[in-house]
């Protein structure tokens, strides 16, 4: 963030909430419908997806610190970097759902 101020460069965080893992509630691949992709993203596979969850569990210790929910804490991250450096004084939010269920 530094860097991105410095040079005045907006920022638009993608895939904010880690393709839903840093929300905390995804626990085991298995939670994954059959036909989710996530099933066979390398980050979502075998020893990566415990590498993975590690500073998710991190993520959700601190959001219990704050009483907010871990997808809460990290989307409001990049609000909290200050409004100084990105185009409009803001960070830009990019979350993407595709049914309401999400």
């Amino acid at each position: 963030m530094p860097t991105l101020r410095k040079l005045k460069i907006g920022f638009v965080p993608y895939s904010p909430l880690g393709r839903g893992f840093l929300t905390g509630k995804i626990r085991s691949p298995d939670a994954f419908a059959e036909d989710d992709y996530r099933r066979t993203s390398p980050r979502f596979e075998g020893d990566n997806f415990s590498k993975n969850l590690q500073p998710v569990e991190q993520v959700r210790a601190l959001a219990a610190e704050k009483g907010v929910t871990p997808g809460q804490l990290v989307l409001a991250w990049p609000l909290h970097q200050g409004n100084d450096w990105s185009r409009g004084g803001r960070a830009l939010q990019r979350t993407g759902i595709r049914t309401l269920n999400h």
